[in-house]
């Protein structure tokens, strides 16, 4: 199957990304396998290869309009289109490097996640928050999961 120009641009920029995090590559499938059932030319998801209890719900899509994160409830986080991808390519990289190699705490509460990804000194770098219906959240009870980067 021949791939559409800004897949195959796209996933050149995450393998540069992941290969900068100790010689991973998509093509390995050491963190993400192909979800093959899926796949189009223009279309490709990523599911974790080897989940374990320890690891986050993660999958990700590249498609021709961009790429988004599914990460534990949340859906589409992060996203980034292809037109900024192709105008950031270098950005696009690095924020790959920080959502692969971040520590993240996930905290629910309610219908709303709230992802914060924390660097090596502990600091954070990065925070998402998803809502998922309209209910209110102010007397849920919250639930903090802290989980390791996805590759170390």
């Amino acid at each position: 199957m021949t791939l559409d120009p800004p897949i195959t641009h796209t996933l050149s920029l995450l393998d540069a990304a992941l290969r900068t995090l100790g010689g991973h590559q998509l093509a390995d499938e050491q963190v993400f396998a192909l979800d093959r059932e899926v796949s189009q030319p223009y279309y490709q998801r990523f599911v974790l290869a080897n989940p374990t209890p320890m690891h986050l719900a993660v999958w990700f899509e590249v498609a021709t309009a961009g790429t988004s994160f599914y990460i534990d409830r949340s859906a589409e986080l992060p996203a980034w289109s292809y037109a900024w991808i192709q105008e950031n390519p270098s950005t696009f990289q690095a924020e790959i490097c920080v959502l692969f190699s971040s520590h993240i705490l996930v905290e629910h509460s309610g219908n709303r996640t709230v992802l914060r990804l924390f660097g090596t000194q502990g600091v954070q770098l990065r925070q998402f928050t998803f809502t998922q219906g309209l209910a209110l959240n102010f007397f849920r009870k919250h639930h903090f999961t802290l989980y390791p980067p996805l590759i170390s």
